[in-house]
């Protein structure tokens, strides 16, 4: 069916597409979650530097006017109020204490000053505190010390301190400090349940398939079989006994029948040959596409009954190059083509119109497939090439889908829908590059300009 050149050796034609495997997905959703996560890290830092920062500068501020205020506090009442409002407005925990380290108010640690009785405060050994509410200020003080050095009070022109500021994280501080690990834990959730939905697609789409595959099987084998059935009845009822008790046949007719039971014993092993393909790299040679358009829909025109004779197949091929390609497999792309612009049609008056032709300024082969079916909603185009999918009701939603990856993986070609509109029809466009032959010109097939009408199952 297909003609390999002499001169011009075999090769596989450049890839259609590459598959991009689950490997790589994966270290791309990962390197993606990483720099999500690090964008994030380092900005949600740079923000707490910028708060205990702000924390330290005014730790220090209120420091000073500490020492400044610590003598007149006790006498002036109005520094008394501009001392109570300061403390009334820090916003993170804060302890105040004299140079032996005793405390002797605070502010945001979760305790009251009013709990301590004024005794205790002149009367605390900061080593070893009686008061239990005493002891737990001191606790909380080395506690803050530990992340934060304290700030010595010391009055303008001396440099002796008179006591220290102790000073902790505020609320949003700590809060912030522990949003890296809540992003590093929505995004290691949010990689997880992306991986496991991207894993039940691909099992999904594997179950599909395989479904698909076996279902595609069933109706390849399905129809030469039956056809076999058929010629086998026919040739029992042909079958008659003569007066003397002899088998009476008629040579012609036998001959006929023997014809295509050939024809569709050659088909199964077809079939078989075609199945053995999937999953592998099939071989391609130099050859001339129209004869496969012609054997295929020759196929297709005898071999479907069932469907009348109100379906009308009109080839119209130009001469066109040779390509690169592999016969069987291309037969099996326009059967699925075909088949599908077949069940397309719900009309009487049913049409499906095939073209050949050399484009030159891409340099392809371009054969269109128009129908006038039903035609396919948006949404059902966006659709129609995915495994699985199906608009039929008992459809398995595998041919359309095999036949693309035949084109573009093993042909460097492309398979398209071009057009469609519900209640119109549909146009697919198959597109395969040429193979010219050195020195040769680019068209080849030599049978001329080839137009024919005739109905399925005629």
């Amino acid at each position: 069916m297909t003609a390999a050149h002499p001169v011009t050796p075999p090769r596989r034609p450049p890839a259609g597409g590459r598959r991009v495997s689950v490997a790589i997905v994966k270290g791309y959703l990962f390197l993606g979650g990483g720099l999500v996560f690090l964008a994030f890290f380092f900005y949600t830092n740079r923000l707490i530097d910028q708060l205990e920062s702000q924390s330290e500068t005014l730790s220090r501020l209120f420091a000073r006017f500490c020492a400044v205020a610590t003598v007149p506090a006790s006498q002036d009442e109005e520094v008394k109020r501009i001392f109570s409002e300061v403390m009334r407005e820090v916003r993170y925990p804060v302890v105040v204490t004299d140079v032996r380290g005793v405390p002797w108010t605070w502010k945001g640690i979760g305790l009251s000053t009013t709990d301590v009785p004024f005794e205790v405060f002149s009367t605390t050994d900061p080593t070893n505190p009686q008061d239990p509410t005493m002891r737990e200020v001191l606790s909380i003080v080395r506690r803050m010390d530990s992340s934060h050095e304290p700030v010595p009070m010391t009055r303008p022109g001396e440099t002796l301190p008179i006591g220290y500021i102790h000073y902790g994280d505020s609320d949003i501080v700590r809060e912030l400090k522990w949003v890296p690990f809540v992003q590093a834990g929505v995004v290691a959730t949010f990689l997880l349940i992306v991986l496991l939905g991207y894993r039940s697609v691909k099992l999904s789409e594997q179950r599909s398939i395989w479904v698909g595959m076996a279902k595609e099987t069933a109706h390849q084998m399905g129809t030469p079989i039956s056809s076999l059935m058929g010629w086998v009845e026919i040739l029992r009822e042909r079958i008659a006994s003569g007066p003397d008790g002899k088998v009476a046949v008629n040579s012609d007719e036998i001959l006929k029948i023997l014809s295509e039971t050939e024809t569709d014993l050659h088909r199964l092993d077809k079939v078989v040959s075609r199945f053995s393909h999937v999953g592998s790299t099939p071989a391609v040679e130099r050859g001339d596409l129209l004869p496969v358009l012609r054997s295929s829909l020759d196929y297709l025109s005898r071999r479907f009954p069932q469907l009348g004779g109100d379906i009308e197949l009109r080839e119209n091929f130009d001469p066109i190059p040779h390509i690169w390609m592999n016969g069987e497999l291309l037969e099996w792309v326009v059967e699925n083509i075909v088949k599908n612009s077949l069940d397309a049609i719900d009309r009487p008056d049913g049409v499906i119109e095939i073209g050949a032709r050399y484009d030159p300024d891409s340099r392809r082969v371009r054969v269109t497939f128009k129908d006038n079916g039903r035609g396919m909603a948006p949404g059902e185009q966006r659709r129609v090439f995915l495994p699985g999918y199906s608009t039929k009701r008992r459809g398995w939603g595998l041919g359309l889908p095999l036949a693309k990856r035949i084109v573009e993986e093993y042909h460097g070609g492309r398979l398209t829908l071009t057009w469609s509109a519900p209640g119109e029809g549909t146009i697919f466009e198959l597109s395969l590059p040429i193979a010219a032959a050195p020195g040769a010109g680019e068209i080849a097939a030599a049978d001329g300009r080839s137009h024919r009408k005739r109905e399925v199952g005629a």
